[in-house]
C-alpha cells in the first residue's frame, strides 16, 4: 500500500511559474487526512494523478486497485496569479472512497477553472469537496466516472442553501 500522509509540494512560486506534476501510484493507495498534495503556480496549476491518470487509460501507469481519500485530505492545482487551474485525476479499477477537498481554480487575474477527475471503474463513493471556480473565467469541470451511480438527499445544495428539495 502507499500512503500518503504529509506535503508534496510541485508548487511554482515565482512570476510565470506553473505547477508542477505529482503521482501517487500503488496496488492501493491512501492519502489520510493530514495529506497535502500542492501543485499550484503563479501563473497555472500543474497537475496530480493519484492511483493513475485519465479514466485509467495511459498504460505507462499501473493503475490502483483502490483508492482512499481521507476527510482533511487537500489536493491543489490552482493558477495562483493568472491563467488556469490544473488537472487532478483520482483513479483505481475497483474502488474510490473520496472524503476529501480539491481544488484546481482559475487565477486571481484571469484564467479558467481546471478540471478534476474522481472515479471508481467499479464502485465510487463520493462525499468529499471540489472548487473548480473562476474569478474572471469559465468554472472548470469535474468528471465522476462509476459503473453506476446513485444521488441521494443529505447535504447543502452547491450554493449553500440546505438541501434536500430532490
Amino acid at each position: 500500500m502507499t500512503e500518503v500522509s504529509g506535503k508534496l509540494d510541485a508548487t511554482g512560486q515565482a512570476a510565470g511559474e506553473r505547477g508542477g506534476d505529482i503521482a501517487v501510484l500503488g496496488q492501493k493507495v491512501g492519502l489520510t487526512g493530514s495529506a497535502e498534495l500542492d501543485a499550484s503556480g503563479m501563473a497555472g496549476g500543474g497537475g496530480i494523478r493519484v492511483g493513475g491518470d485519465y479514466q485509467g487509460l495511459n498504460p505507462d501507469l499501473r493503475n490502483a486497485e483502490m483508492v482512499t481519500v481521507l476527510k482533511g485530505a487537500h489536493l491543489a492545482a490552482d493558477a495562483l496569479d493568472s491563467g488556469s487551474g490544473g488537472r487532478i485525476v483520482l483513479w483505481s479499477d475497483q474502488g474510490t472512497r473520496y472524503y476529501g477537498a480539491i481544488s484546481a481554480r482559475g487565477g486571481q487575474q484571469g484564467g479558467d477553472g481546471g478540471f478534476v477527475e474522481v472515479s471508481g471503474k467499479q464502485n465510487l463513493d463520493f462525499q468529499g469537496a471540489v472548487d473548480l471556480s473562476a474569478r474572471l473565467g469559465a468554472s472548470g469541470r469535474l468528471l465522476l466516472d462509476p459503473l453506476s451511480i446513485t444521488i441521494a438527499e443529505g447535504g447543502p445544495n452547491v450554493d449553500g442553501t440546505p438541501g434536500n428539495d430532490l
